[in-house]
């Protein structure tokens, strides 16, 4: 499969089917499940089919770029790195996670890093956002180490079972564009 971006220790790719498995096994984890809107636990086989399907979906009709994160050293898929673009505006909103047991170590800022360059430079977005639930600071310390801003915290922003949840915005604004 062909490489879209690379990092030092990763490389992103388009998903494909071949993934579901994978994307099963990492998502049947109640750290991702607390972490993530809209995903369901237990997480089967069925359900990762349809994630596909969907960003198959996305990816063609909206201009979204949906990636899964390859750890180089030993080719598995470790997470997934996802823009939703809003052309009219010129901008972007990331969503990424990690399977657990690469959390802390520093990849997923390693990869928020290269993917903010190549939106800046590449698809010359001007504005790029990431939101993070308040309750997963780790998710907010990866913006922050790559230059994004803290705007705000939006009260009662997510509904996820039956309970309403704060959000942090965190923005950067490209200054050559």
């Amino acid at each position: 499969m062909e490489k879209f971006l690379e990092t030092e220790r990763t490389y992103l790719r388009f998903i494909t089917f071949e993934d579901a498995e994978r994307i099963r096994d990492l998502c049947n984890n109640e750290h991702i499940y607390k972490t993530l809107i809209g995903m369901p636990n237990p997480y089967t086989i069925e359900h990762a089919n349809t994630f596909i399907e969907k960003v198959h979906k996305r990816v063609t009709e909206k201009d979204d770029i949906v990636l899964g994160i390859i750890l180089k050293e030993t080719n598995e898929f470790i997470g997934v790195m996802d823009l939703m673009r809003n052309l009219r505006h010129n901008n972007g909103e990331f969503g990424y996670w990690l399977g657990f047991d690469y959390w802390g170590k520093g990849i997923m800022t390693e990869v928020v890093k290269a993917f903010t360059e190549y939106c800046l430079k590449e698809l010359k977005l001007h504005r790029l956002v990431i939101k993070a639930f308040t309750f997963n600071p780790a998710s907010a310390k990866v913006a922050i180490k790559n230059g994004y801003e803290y705007e705000g915290c939006s009260k009662g922003d997510v509904l996820k079972d039956g309970k309403y949840y704060d959000t942090e915005t965190y923005a950067l604004i490209n200054k050559d564009n």
